[in-house]
């Protein structure tokens, strides 16, 4: 039987901590598994390995403790010159993409109308998103919906089926494909 290529790769990393150290190597892999029997590289500077130690980030992050203290390390990040440039960086291109997304028959009046009566609490949301993986929308009045702050934080920018099949037409003379 053929070694897993994972392995293959997890055998080119250094056998301890020390060669690791020596060579620059962020994670060493020892052929033995952690104390709670994952069989991963460990980290350089931690010696933990690697989903032990993603466990305990997704653990930390999902209490209310850890989502106050993100926040508040965002915040200060945000504040700091970098922080402010990476803001003014994705504000733009953020912009930018909208910008794109608006064809000219858009009536702007009413997008402007439909986004200043946003009531308290809710986001404006692309139905369909501008930059998604899949699809991109437009920005147009019949794309846009008052979505609750927190299901728009939890769309990101994917699409549900449906509501794709509801709002994608099909030019006539184009062929659509489905995936079995």
């Amino acid at each position: 039987m053929a070694k897993p290529r994972i392995a293959f790769v997890f055998s080119e990393l250094p056998r301890t901590r020390a060669e690791a150290r020596v060579s620059g190597s962020a994670y060493y892999f020892t052929d033995r598994p952690c104390k709670r029997g994952h069989l991963e590289p460990r980290s350089t500077h931690t010696c933990r390995c690697r989903q032990c130690n993603s466990e305990s980030v997704v653990k930390s992050n999902s209490t209310p403790h850890g989502r106050v203290r993100q926040a508040e390390s965002r915040s200060r990040f945000a504040r700091t010159p970098k922080g402010r440039q990476w803001s003014r960086r994705n504000g733009s291109k953020r912009r930018a993409v909208q910008r794109n997304a608006l064809p000219s028959w858009a009536d702007i009046g009413k997008i402007n109308e439909f986004i200043a009566g946003c009531p308290p609490g809710f986001d404006i949301d692309h139905i369909l998103p501008l930059k998604g993986a899949t699809v991109c929308g437009l920005h147009v009045l019949e794309n846009l919906q008052f979505l609750s702050k927190s299901d728009n934080c939890s769309k990101h920018n994917k699409v549900d089926p449906l509501t794709l099949e509801a709002n994608v037409c099909i030019l006539p003379g184009y062929r659509t494909y489905t995936h079995s």
